[in-house]
């Protein structure tokens, strides 16, 4: 009896350790944010590409675009998370400066216009790349980029008024 109790002890711990050891991520297998986002990325243009029946030839120009469109907006992009974290500290300051605040959100304006005119260059680059027929579908897609999830500015909540609503609820 008491051997039997031993063995089934055994056998429990042998199974809790190894279960342990395969729900821990291995060495090098660490969730990495960027790599997930990446690999969303390239089923997403991959999805485009289908949907619009690229041609070989159109698909290297389209990445060569897109890999120009990134090197262009991350020194903006840059910019924008380093004035981001500057008015983070502003805004939650003992005293706030409202002057130099202001001058942050007018700065972060010129930004975003700057970023949306990158990305209007680029939209108009891809286009001429298309036939007529893959034209038309893929300004029938425009826009529609935040399909998923919440749409700009709505990430954790939004002020209205002196009440916080839920992201995606109106009224």
């Amino acid at each position: 009896m008491k051997r039997r109790f031993a063995y089934v002890i055994a056998v429990l711990v042998v199974c809790l350790i190894s279960g342990s050891a395969i729900a821990q991520p291995q060495k090098g297998e660490r969730f990495n944010k960027e790599r997930a986002g990446k690999m969303q990325m390239h089923k997403q243009q991959a999805k485009k590409h289908m949907m619009l029946n690229l041609t070989d030839e159109q698909k290297e120009q389209m990445k060569e675009i897109r890999m120009t469109g990134v090197k262009e907006s991350k020194p903006v992009r840059d910019k924008l998370r380093e004035l981001n974290a500057r008015k983070k500290t502003l805004m939650t300051a003992e005293n706030a400066d409202m002057k130099a605040i202001n001058n942050l959100l007018d700065k972060e304006g010129e930004l975003k216009t700057e970023l949306a005119k990158l990305q209007a260059k680029n939209v108009q680059k891809i286009r001429s790349l298309l036939t007529e027929e893959q034209r038309m579908k893929f300004d029938a897609r425009v826009g529609k980029g935040h399909k998923r999830g919440f749409s700009k500015g709505h990430h954790r909540g939004s002020f209205q008024g002196n009440e916080m609503r839920k992201p995606g609820r109106r009224g």
